[in-house]
């Protein structure tokens, strides 16, 4: 039971036999949800759930999603009028190549489900789901069945993105180059998602968060090197192609640091928390880091304490 239930909290990407022929973009990854544990009626550990059904079987869901759909949607306006919300069209499912996707996920689950340890250590079934009239209209479990399903018993998932794709400007597609810029404006940059060419496999926070680092380098480069902020107000600008952190803190004197457990009369084991140090601002502070720089708390008081 155990794991099973540590299955369900586990993910999977692979690579349908349509992906790229490469083997490092998976087009497939698979969700597995479900099997919520409740406490019996009774309160006592050990009695069945449901009294009245002891031998009650869990639900769980395997879930198929596709990671790089052909099919492509579009954002627009509604009407002349600003405030009116945009107009979504996702347009789901309107490539075959998408359906045949996850109907080689539901093959992947199926051979999970069926596996002998699946079956005869955890007695696993798969429901016979009719699908609305799939069933009805196709021999069950046939790909013309799961052609159907799919289309009854599909949602949107996360990671929207591409509707403003980078690209060169002969691509009529592309709304930004590759620095970030809307073509044919000078200050106007787009960061986030919408900017990515192509989907990536992953999710896309970690991609997202780079975009957006270098947008802001692009910034730096074109506003503090060579005509920049300084130039426009009669200074002298530097140029530097060193990256400076978004946020640093003020200078730290090195004489500041000392051993303060045993200065304080604390234990040297002493946890420091960031509410220790908003109410001992006189002492050196880890969550503002070391010279500008951030330090593992850990390795700060390792390496500084003897100072």
């Amino acid at each position: 039971i155990g794991n099973i239930y540590f299955l369900l909290k586990v993910t999977a990407r692979i690579n349908s036999p349509y992906a790229n022929p490469s083997g490092t973009d998976p087009d497939l990854q698979i969700f597995f949800a479900g099997y919520t544990a409740h406490c019996a009626s009774s309160g006592s550990v050990g009695d069945p759930e449901d009294p009245e059904d002891p031998d009650a079987k869990k639900e769980f869901t395997f879930s198929p999603v596709v990671l790089h759909p052909k099919s492509k949607g579009y954002v627009a306006l509604h009407s002349n009028n600003p405030f009116d919300p945009p107009k979504m069209v996702a347009n789901y499912l309107t490539e075959p190549e998408d359906v045949r996707v996850l109907i080689a996920g539901i093959r992947v689950i199926q051979q999970i489900a069926n596996s002998t340890i699946m079956v005869q250590k955890y007695g696993m079934q798969i429901d016979e789901t009719e699908y609305g009239d799939c069933a009805v209209k196709n021999r069950y479990d046939s790909d013309e069945f799961w052609d159907c399903a799919v289309k009854y018993y599909t949602g949107p998932e996360n990671h929207q993105a591409c509707s403003c794709r980078m690209g060169p400007k002969s691509d009529p597609m592309a709304v930004v180059d590759n620095k970030l810029l809307v073509h044919g404006m000078t200050n106007l940059r787009i960061m986030d998602a919408s900017a990515m060419p192509l989907l990536v496999s992953g999710n896309t926070h970690a991609t997202i968060v780079m975009m957006a680092e270098r947008g802001v380098d692009f910034i730096k480069e074109k506003w503090l090197n060579g005509g920049g902020i300084a130039n426009r107000f009669g200074g002298e600008s530097q140029a530097s192609n060193q990256r400076v952190p978004a946020v640093t803190s003020p200078p730290v004197r090195q004489n500041n640091f000392y051993n303060h457990n045993k200065q304080m009369g604390l234990p040297s084991n002493f946890n420091h928390n960031e509410m220790f140090h908003k109410q001992h601002p006189n002492l050196p502070n880890p969550y503002l880091g070391y010279n500008g720089k951030y330090v593992p708390m850990y390795n700060y008081y390792q390496g500084y304490n003897s100072k």
